[in-house]
This record gives structure tokens, sequence and C-alpha cells, in this order.
């Protein structure tokens, strides 16, 4: 729940975890501590250094979290970072200094403008984050559950208040990807556009690519997800695919230059 006071949600260690020399933790600046601790301490995905000396610079760090029933914003949330910048490293305690992105109104706060993300469901589940980059192209990406049809809280069977497995519910869940613009996220980060003002400006739908989907309800499709900027891989877990544990999914993400050229009717080559 994390109601109260902004908690240390961030810090670091070395690659080594045989020795892994943790450090920290900090929390994020400036933040009422609702939004603090619901919103940013969950998904990280490293910023492309080219965009980041631009438009964050020294933030080289996105990080966000997504609470179901709209507590950390009713969408995904992501900050711009670069811990780095308060010292190597920061104090312990310390309040790192940060750009918001993405962030929608809460509903913890009962705010009197309702900013939300298209088609939110209270129920949705965004769980790991990427920006991705193949040649001059570049999008961030959320990837999770998505929620459809109606929205409830109480269990599977409809709106209650004491049952069992009782949470936020919708007649139907799909695993998908979510992408934004991130020339929008430039103008957040210039001041031009408000944190809630971007919107996906398309999403995919991933559960034909799924094993482990057994029924229309069934939340936590997939969860984490990490890019390989050099190899131009995205990697995706899915949830308890394998018995206990996850399968790993690739997907290659190329530009169009560099997608296999198309033939016609005739046999000639287009792209």
């Amino acid at each position: 729940m994390q109601d109260g006071p902004p908690d240390l949600t961030h810090g670091w260690c070395e690659l080594d975890l045989s020795t892994p020399q943790i450090q920290g933790g900090w929390y994020l600046a400036g933040l009422p501590p609702h939004i603090q601790n619901m919103s940013t301490n969950d998904y990280m995905s490293e910023i492309p250094s080219e965009w980041a000396d631009t438009h964050t610079p020294g933030m080289r760090l996105a990080t966000g979290r997504f609470r179901d029933g709209g507590w950390s914003g009713q969408g995904p949330a992501l900050f711009a970072i670069g811990p780095w910048n308060q010292g190597n490293p920061p104090l312990s305690g310390a309040a790192i200094q940060n750009v918001p992105l993405i962030l929608y109104s809460s509903t913890y706060s009962y705010d009197s403008e309702n900013h939300t993300m298209n088609n939110h469901h209270h129920s949705d589940e965004w769980s790991g984050t990427a920006w991705i980059t193949a040649g001059d192209k570049s999008a961030v990406i959320f990837v999770g559950t998505k929620g459809f049809g109606d929205c409830w809280y109480g269990n599977p069977e409809g709106p209650c208040l004491e049952c069992e497995n009782r949470g936020w519910w919708s007649d139907e869940f799909r695993g998908q990807f979510l992408f934004y613009d991130t020339s929008e996220l430039a103008e957040v980060a210039a001041g031009i556009r408000q944190p809630w003002e971007p919107q996906p400006y398309a999403t995919m739908d991933i559960d034909r690519y799924l094993f482990n989907i057994t029924s229309n309800q069934q939340k936590h499709h997939v969860n984490a997800c990490c890019f390989d900027r050099i190899s131009g891989v995205l990697y995706v877990f899915e949830y308890l695919a394998d018995g206990d544990k996850p399968l790993i999914h690739v997907w290659k993400v190329i530009s169009d230059s560099d997608s296999p050229p198309k033939r016609n009717k005739k046999g000639g080559v287009r792209r």
C-alpha cells in the first residue's frame, strides 16, 4: 500500500552479485508521498544518450510504476532520473531530482481534474517498460495486461466488498504492448505539454504468442521486459509459462529500411 511519507525506493549495486556493494536507498524529489510511493518504484529502462543529452541532460534512466485502482495514476507513470548527478553514490536517504515524462491523475488524491490514459481500466497491469530504437526511429513501450469490457471492484463473479480474491477485474484481459511517441515526451520534458497529455499512438495484442493463457479473465499475462539496444532485441517475460518458471519471448526490432523486401504479383521487388 505504501501510504505515508516517501519510502526509499531506489538504489544501485555492482554487476558482480557476489560482492554487490549496495548503495542507497533514495527517493524521487518533489512528489507528494502517495505519488512518490505508488508511481516510481517498479520498472526501469535506459534512455538513449542522444535523446537524454538533448531533453533530460544527465538523466539516462526512465523509472516508474503502475498500481491497479489508479492510485499511481490512471495509466503508466514514467520519470527520467540520474542519481549519479548527486554523488557517486548519493547519500543514503537523498531526494533524487527527476523530470516527469508521463503521469496521469491519481484516484488516491481525488483531484478536481481527472486525466487518464485512453481506454484505461483500473484492472490494468503495466509491469515493464523499454525505450526501443531502430535506425532513426524510437518509441517507449509498456508491457502488461490490459482489461476490456466492464471493469469493477470485487471478484471475477462481479462487484463485492467482502469476498475472496477481491480486487479490480474486467470482463476480459489481454497481453499487450503500448507505444508512446518519444517526441511527445520531449515536449513534456520541455514544459510544452503536461505529463498527462501523451497517449499511446498504437497498441499490440500479444496473446497469440503466449503459452499460458487459461481463461478470458486471467491476469498476469506478461511481466518484466528489457531491450538490447546493440542487437535490437526486446525480451519479455511470460508469467509462470513453464511450470513455476517464466518463459522469455524475444522480438527483433527493425526499422522499415531493415525489413526484407516484398515481391509484387509480377515478381518484382518493392520495399
